[in-house]
Formats: C-alpha cells, sequence, structure tokens
C-alpha cells in the first residue's frame, strides 16, 4: 500500500520534472531545481508537511533543503575508493541535498510534553550524531531513521561541462547507499536533470557522452568503464531527466529513464508512484 506522503512526494517531483521538460530554461543553476522540488513537494499538502506541536502556533515541516547525512564522510575518499568510512580518513557530515523526515516521527515529537519539545527541535537540526543518540532510545526509533526521503540532485548543461558527469553522480550514488546502509528505511532518489543545445560539431562529444550516459544508465552503470563501483547500488533510484535543443530551435525531449534495482524482493509502491510512465530499468 502506498502512503499518502509518498502520493505527495511522487507528484510534488514529477512536477518539477514535467515542467523541466516543458521550459528547462527556467532552470539556471541547480538551486533553481532545488527550489523547484521544495515548492512542488509542499504545494497543496501543507496538511501533510506542516506539523502542529503542543506549544502555541509553532508548527513543524518535515521538508528541508542541505538537510545534514545520518553519518560521516569523506568525499575525497568517496571520489577516489568509494569507500565512505576508510579508516585514516578525516569524516565530517555532508548533506543531503533535500530530505522528507519520517512523518510519524516528527508527529511523536511534536505531541510530546512542551519541556522535552525544545530538547528534540535541537536533535532534528543538530549536526552532532552522538549527542542526541539518547533522544532516539527515548523516542523509540533506531538511529537514523528520522529520515524518510533523501534526495540529490545533479545539473548538467550546456555551460556547464559534463566531463565530470559520470564522477559526480557516482558519489551521488555512493552517498546514498551509506544512507540505507544504516538499516533506516531510506528511500534514496538521485535525479540527474540535463539540457544541452545540438549544435552540429561543435558540441558533439558532450552530445555522445549524454548518449553514453543514458545507454549506460538502462543497465545500472555510471560512466562506461568495467568497473564494479560504476554500477548503482541496489535500492537507489537514478532518474535522468534531459531536454535538448536541437539545430531548428526546436524543444526535443525524451522520456525520463529509471533504474532501481531491488534484487529478488518486490518493486516497492513509493518506486512505482514516482516512476509510472517512464522508461524503467531493469525490464
Amino acid at each position: 500500500m502506498i502512503l499518502n506522503t509518498d502520493k505527495a512526494v511522487a507528484k510534488g517531483i514529477r512536477r518539477t520534472i514535467n515542467r523541466f521538460r516543458e521550459n528547462p530554461f527556467y532552470y539556471f543553476t541547480e538551486s533553481d531545481i532545488h527550489a523547484s522540488l521544495y515548492r512542488d513537494i509542499l504545494y497543496g499538502n501543507s496538511d501533510k508537511f506542516y506539523l502542529p506541536s503542543t506549544m502555541d502556533k509553532i508548527r513543524l515541516s518535515i521538508v528541508h533543503l542541505e538537510y545534514p547525512t545520518n553519518f560521516k564522510f569523506s568525499r575525497k575518499e568517496i571520489n577516489s575508493e568509494g569507500d565512505v568510512l576508510t579508516d585514516g580518513i578525516k569524516k565530517t557530515r555532508g548533506n543531503f541535498d533535500l530530505v522528507i523526515l519520517k512523518e510519524e516521527l516528527l508527529r511523536d515529537i511534536a505531541n510530546t510534553n512542551r519541556n522535552n519539545l525544545i530538547e528534540f527541535l535541537k536533535f532534528i537540526i543538530s549536526k552532532n550524531i552522538a549527542k542526541h543518540e539518547h533522544i532516539y532510545k527515548l523516542l523509540g526509533y533506531q538511529e537514523g531513521e528520522l529520515i524518510d526521503y533523501a534526495i540529490e540532485v545533479k545539473f548538467f548543461h550546456f555551460s556547464n561541462t559534463t566531463q565530470n558527469m559520470f564522477e559526480e553522480v557516482k558519489i551521488d550514488n555512493l552517498k546514498l547507499e551509506q544512507s540505507i546502509d544504516l538499516k533506516a528505511n531510506i528511500k534514496p532518489v538521485n535525479l540527474i536533470f540535463c539540457y544541452y543545445w545540438s549544435d552540429g560539431n561543435k558540441n558533439k562529444k558532450c552530445e555522445c557522452r549524454l548518449e553514453n550516459f543514458r545507454k549506460n544508465l538502462k543497465f545500472g552503470k555510471i560512466g562506461i568503464e568495467h568497473d564494479p563501483q560504476n554500477l548503482i547500488p541496489e535500492k537507489v533510484l537514478n532518474i535522468f531527466i534531459e531536454a535538448n535543443i536541437n539545430q531548428d530551435a526546436v524543444k526535443e525531449t525524451q522520456r525520463p529513464v529509471c533504474y532501481f534495482n531491488c534484487g529478488k524482493e518486490k518493486l516497492p509502491e513509493w518506486v512505482k508512484s514516482l516512476t509510472s510512465g517512464y522508461d524503467n530499468y531493469p525490464k
């Protein structure tokens, strides 16, 4: 059964995807897409995402941008080895581009007594993992269960090079993989947006690179090298969204390409809701 929260999140993300495909030049920067996702997910869903609390006129939101990861890692180590927990590397908290926090846990926090509420609010926004471990136990949840959706965004276009495209997407996938390794039932989503101009031979390298990206994504790979670390991690949803302006200045779009490997398990309802009507792989 799909939850109401999942329906609202899927509808909001798909709204941004559709707008990007129809009007790609509404977006100049990655932050534009972050803002669009934030607005579209919240739109018409104040009853689901803004929760009342025991303190008068204090409401809590479960949708947040640049929210701290539920683990420490080194971007350098992800980039070079694909391992976020290698000893001897200085690790810090990173951030997810956008998160949806667990509605049931936030409701428990919002309905607690006023004295505990302030302490719980500090816990929600804290970057200090160890300091508030006892609050998870107090609420009866496992560590890391605060986050429902963890969403990463990458945006490539003709004026920012796509040469690092494979590496950047791979890093986000490894970050999302680490989030689900904590057994926290997080729903990880990697959204890759791209628009470009078909300009004859001038952009031929860029177009070939994007074609390779699209083709390999269908086989669960980021990049063309035969490297196990180029594989999209299991249970991390990748969606590639693109818009192309051809040499006649006419916009062309292809259906978004999605990849989600759930192993031997049944495809989750939240994935079905988010990817319905798109090109989904593996078949």
